[in-house]
């Protein structure tokens, strides 16, 4: 008996404190620690499995890879919170199994053994919350099913959600959302979601990716379409456009967002297809306009424009498609932009309506403010130089006289073969332009210039008749001119004839004809043949005698070898000797 005493005095004199030995007490601090563990992990599970959950409360259920991705998850966050779960149970027994003293100075006053106790709970409700995710999608044979909740029942749920904030639990306004949807109540869903707009651009997220993993889109409402549309990935470009062709194929979902929106993703691998839909939403537009209006017909057709042109300089669209566009976005935008005023221009003069590239670039060089004007007036003399237009001369000069010296090349090319122009149909009319050009670009000419741009001017009024008022004033200048100038030589001789002073005409063509005579290029033999021709052509309106001797100049002229001739002057020859043969 004494040996056992001993022993276990021996026992408690080695182990004091036994209780102490097999587990360390809890204090204030282990049993914080444990807390906060629990509120850092189920943190983390909420930001982890943020979309999923969302998703389904939405949608009710998981497929696929979200399911596999949520049971992980979920799995993994079991095991934690259970093992938090044991620790603070281990806890709990120590302090409800230790007899010290102190047990309510420790455990007692300071309220340690309620909060343990409270921390357990806690973390079962957060255990029985994983559970609950667990059963709701682990049996794949788990289908979606028809909610028992009664319509009314959800409805007057949708009105006090609207009523009240739920802003921050998205999980529930999402829950109620597909509540209403599987009813369906489209209606009460789109109110629910004006009232949370961040919310619906989640369920448009979620439906979307729905979409593309249905084959029949007809049993989706107009709104559910439309809020997918408004919220596709941004990183999922093919699947996006796939898609949208799917939903722009059924015409009762042929609505301007869709259609704009399909437009866009077919921009750059259909451009075609892309402007047909950006159109055909500017047509809806123009009879239904967005209440919103976040959508103008403006922006479409601006978007329309833009593509039209990129498209057309990569020769990806056609002339009639892009011109077509064009029109349309000048037809319609009230205020069009410069920069696509400009852009049509070059695509009218791209396929040949220079009138109407001509127009546009004359109205943009008219604007003193804008930053396409010089880009318009240079745009226009390369028409007038290309195309030999001289519209778009009159333009480039009267916006701008910088560019006067190239207007008084192209009137300079122009009365070199003024009598062949002449030969067709509508010389009246390039006769006006060019005395219009010519006077435009003598009011702009200085220096040197004035005086040929005055001769060239002078030149266009004789042909086109002497009754205009600044005639007679001009006269007295050109006259005073320096007449070594051929061109103020020959400016003098057309107005002498004009008026029918015949005789001086005459010798005013004599001395040009003389000037060129022993000159051998081209150019100067083109001078020559014609103040030769004239020359003898005002012999004949002279008189008799005079005509004698055109007559006989004629024949002598004529009967020459080698005469290197141009053929339309031989024939005007020709016909000038049969006109004096045939008056005696």
């Amino acid at each position: 008996m004494k040996s056992m005493i001993k022993k276990h005095l021996f026992l408690f004199l080695i182990f004091p404190a036994v209780q102490s030995f097999c587990a360390e007490l809890p204090d204030a601090d282990s049993i914080s620690v444990m807390a906060s563990h629990v509120e850092r992990t189920i943190a983390q599970f909420n930001e982890q499995s943020l979309e999923l959950r969302l998703k389904l409360a939405f949608e009710g259920m998981l497929f696929g890879p979200d399911r596999d991705n949520f049971l992980k998850l979920v799995h993994g966050y079991k095991e934690k919170m259970e093992t938090i779960l044991t620790k603070q149970e281990n806890a709990k027994k120590i302090i409800e199994e230790y007899e010290g003293d102190d047990w309510d100075n420790r455990y007692g006053t300071t309220n340690l053994w309620r909060k343990i106790g409270f921390d357990i709970n806690n973390t079962q409700l957060h255990k029985a919350r994983l559970n609950s995710y667990f059963s709701q999608i682990a049996d794949n044979k788990i289908k979606e099913k028809l909610p028992d909740n009664d319509p009314k029942e959800l409805l007057h749920i949708a009105d006090e959600f609207v009523k009240k904030d739920y802003s921050k639990e998205p999980e529930k306004v999402l829950e109620l959302a597909g509540l209403l949807r599987k009813h369906p109540l489209a209606e009460a869903m789109e109110k629910l979601f004006d009232h949370y707009p961040a919310v619906a651009n989640l369920a448009g997220q979620f439906i979307a990716e729905e979409l593309k993993q249905t084959r029949d889109l007809q049993n989706y409402s107009l709104y559910e379409i439309e809020l997918a549309v408004k919220n596709l990935p941004q990183t999922e470009v093919e699947k996006n456009a796939q898609l949208l062709e799917r939903i722009a194929a059924v015409e009762k979902f042929q609505t301007p967002i869709v259609l704009y929106t399909a437009a866009l993703s077919a921009a750059e691998p259909n451009p075609q297809l892309s402007l047909d839909h950006l159109l055909q939403t500017a047509e809806l537009l123009k009879h239904s306009p967005q209440k919103n209006e976040t959508l103008t017909i403006e922006m479409v057709l601006t978007h329309a424009a833009n593509i039209a042109y990129s498209s057309f300089k990569k020769e990806r669209i056609d002339c009639q498609t892009a011109s077509r566009v064009f029109e349309k976005y000048l037809q319609t935008v009230p205020q069009p932009e410069d920069r696509l005023i400009y852009l049509t221009a070059i695509v009218h003069q791209k396929c040949g309506n220079i009138a109407k590239a001509i127009s546009l670039l004359d109205s943009l060089a008219k604007k003193a403010d804008s930053k396409f004007k010089r880009g318009a007036v240079f745009s226009l003399v390369e028409l007038g130089k290309t195309e030999g237009s001289i519209p778009a001369f009159i333009s480039a000069v009267a916006n701008d006289c910088n560019t006067a010296p190239f207007a008084t090349d192209l009137l300079k090319e122009s009365l070199e073969i003024i009598e062949k122009l002449a030969e067709s149909e509508n010389f009246a009319k390039t006769l006006n332009d060019l005395t219009q050009l010519a006077k435009i670009t003598y009011d702009c000419s200085d220096g040197s210039q004035k005086e040929t741009a005055l001769a060239f001017y002078m030149e266009l009024m004789a042909l086109t008749g002497i009754d205009q008022p600044q005639f007679a004033g001009l006269k007295n200048m050109i006259e005073t001119s320096n007449r070594d100038n051929p061109f103020v030589l020959r400016a003098i001789a057309r107005m002498e004839q004009a008026e029918g002073y015949f005789e001086k005409a005459a010798y005013f063509w004599s001395s040009l004809a003389a000037g060129f005579k022993e000159k051998d290029s081209p150019e100067a033999k083109n001078w020559y043949w014609r103040a030769k021709y004239y020359e003898l052509y005002n012999y004949e309106k002279i008189g008799a005698d005079a005509r004698d001797k055109a007559r006989h100049s004629l024949d002598i002229l004529l009967s020459g070898q080698d005469l290197d001739i141009d053929p339309f002057w031989a024939a005007k020859f020709e016909q000038l000797s049969a006109d004096l043969s045939n008056v005696r």
